[in-house]
């Protein structure tokens, strides 16, 4: 996910927009912003320990500065995400979305207000 909506999100501050554990600021091209965190490793086990196929609960919380742009990350995320895909030798099934949820929107310093959206997915997936 985080190539293909870097692409369409751009960079802040040189680094792409969509990244792990953190908002990159609060001034105005810091937005759109999509933070990714794990919020459970989604680890199996069987009775020979850990099972090979991973669903790892991760979270999306999309940040800009109109709902509606919001809602339009929003929709390419779920889309992007309940997509199949491999990268190196990992094959990732189709995500299912566990958890969606609108914020009230943040005032911050400069008299901007910023909209957020959390979504959290179960990503499974396994070595090839």
């Amino acid at each position: 996910m985080r190539a293909a909506h870097s692409d369409i999100l751009g960079e802040v501050h040189g680094r792409p927009a969509v990244d792990w554990n953190e908002r990159k600021g609060n001034e105005r091209s810091a937005f759109p912003a999509i933070v990714l965190t794990t919020v459970s490793p989604g680890r199996e086990y069987v009775q020979g320990g850990t099972d090979a196929l991973k669903q790892p609960r991760i979270r999306a919380e999309i940040f800009d500065l109109t709902p509606l742009s919001v809602k339009a990350m929003k929709r390419a995320v779920i889309e992007e995400l309940e997509s199949t895909a491999r990268q190196g030798a990992t094959q990732f099934s189709r995500s299912r979305l566990a958890f969606e949820r609108d914020t009230d929107p943040e005032d911050l310093p400069g008299g901007l207000k910023v909209f957020r959206t959390i979504l959290d997915f179960f990503v499974p997936h396994s070595p090839a």
